[in-house]
Parts: structure tokens; sequence; C-alpha cells
């Protein structure tokens, strides 16, 4: 909010507005509006003082109203998160202030207009996107096309290039992957490879013979096809 705020100041200057409200959990807290009749009372009272000037600005700053909770899950790919309004009502609130503005812009006859601007502001993707849909507001390309990426990274699964894992993208934390480095030293003839055995050689074609005389350098571990049991930690990566 602190980073749009110098902007819609500039703008109401520009538009020369006689009055700006701003609407967020400070307003509720400093007027100790901590039930919700209280708290529809103190709203109401800033619209309608909002809407007694002729031309006026309305912020609201969604995010600081109607909060955010993030709950945490497990699931057979990993962690993931899921988010909900801790106070739905005044998310709804906002959509229905929505719903009466009235604003009526002459450049031709500034002493006559009637501008009455509401701004919402959100940072949350989650919050956005909420309010955009039932709000009906129209997405940005840009918005579409993360959206889209960020569904695909929460519903199609790709394969890691260190432990073969499959695994989503939007569940990728530190701990989840589990590697060897990939260089690989044969104890037999002193030399070294890169990937003596394919991943997905069957296993009936690889003889423990073979494998016993390949190792890992970071810890000396036979080498293991499947790339289970890795020494080295660290997050999932994909091409």
């Amino acid at each position: 909010t602190k980073d749009i705020l110098p902007s819609l100041a500039h703008f109401a200057q520009k538009r020369k507005l006689a009055f700006i409200q701003l609407i967020d959990a400070d307003v509720l807290l400093s007027n100790a509006a901590f039930d919700d009749q209280t708290t529809m009372e103190v709203l109401n009272d800033r619209i309608q003082e909002c809407r007694g000037y002729t031309n006026s600005m309305l912020i609201i700053d969604i995010d600081s109203l109607a909060g955010v909770s993030v709950n945490k899950s497990e699931s057979n790919m990993g962690p993931s998160n899921s988010f909900s309004f801790m106070k739905p009502n005044l998310f709804a609130w906002t959509i229905d202030v929505l719903k009466r503005p009235v604003f009526i812009v002459n450049d031709n006859d500034p002493q006559h207009n009637t501008e009455q601007w509401i701004f919402v502001v959100a940072s949350s993707h989650f919050v956005r996107d909420s309010f955009k849909l039932v709000a009906k507001f129209p997405f940005s390309e840009e918005e579409r096309n993360t959206n889209k990426q960020l569904k695909e990274e929460s519903t199609v699964p790709v394969s890691c290039t260190r432990c073969k894992q499959l695994f989503l993208r939007s569940k990728n934390e530190f701990g989840e992957c589990t590697y060897h480095i990939k260089k690989l030293i044969n104890y037999q003839d002193r030399t070294v490879y890169s990937d003596p055995i394919p991943y997905d050689a069957p296993p009936e074609s690889v003889s423990k013979e073979r494998l016993e005389f390949f190792r890992y350098p970071c810890c000396h571990q036979n080498y293991d096809p499947r790339g289970k049991n890795g020494c080295q930690v660290g997050t999932h990566i994909w091409h």
C-alpha cells in the first residue's frame, strides 16, 4: 500500500479532488471496531464522509482489511499451501461498495464535475485474483499468463534431473531432493565416469559385479542407478 499511495495522491492532486479516505485495519483499530456491528458502523461512516464531498477518492486496502490465512498441508507430492480470507465479510463488503460509486467527469466544464473514485489495493495474488473474479474485473495478459503458469506448477508433475523423482514445482522445498555428485569413480581402473549405467536400464540388465566397482566420490557409496539415498540435500531441479 505504501508504494502506491504516492501515485494515488498525485492522481488526486491532478484531478483536484477535495478529499481522500483510506480504509484499512488501522482505521478499525483506532475506532475500537472489534465486533461486526461496530466494524460496519465505522466503515459505513467513512463511506458517507467520503460521499459528502463532490470530488473524492476512497482507497480500500483489502489485504489489511480482509486478511489472508495460509494453511499448510502435506500430500504424496509434498507440502502445499492453501489460502482463505480471515474476514470474508469484509471482502464481501468491499465488493458491495464497488456497486455504489458514481463519478461523472466533464473536462470541458470542471466546475460541474462529480468524481467519486474508488481504488482497491491488493498485493496478495490470492486477494487480487479473488477480487477480480468476483467483481468481474478483466485480467491483464500478464496476469493470465502468470495464473496459467501457477496452475501448471501446481498440477503438472515434472521429473527432477538429479534424483529422478516426480514433483510439483509449486511444492518444491529444500530437503525434498537427495542426490549424489554426478561424477563417478570406477575403483577397479581408477577412471571417472559421468553416467556408466543409464537411469532407465532394466534391473535385470545391471549386474551386481558391475555396480560394485562404481562409487560416488562425495560419500564412497556404491552407485545406485535409481538415484536413491543421496548424500546431498537440496531442492529439485528441472529443465
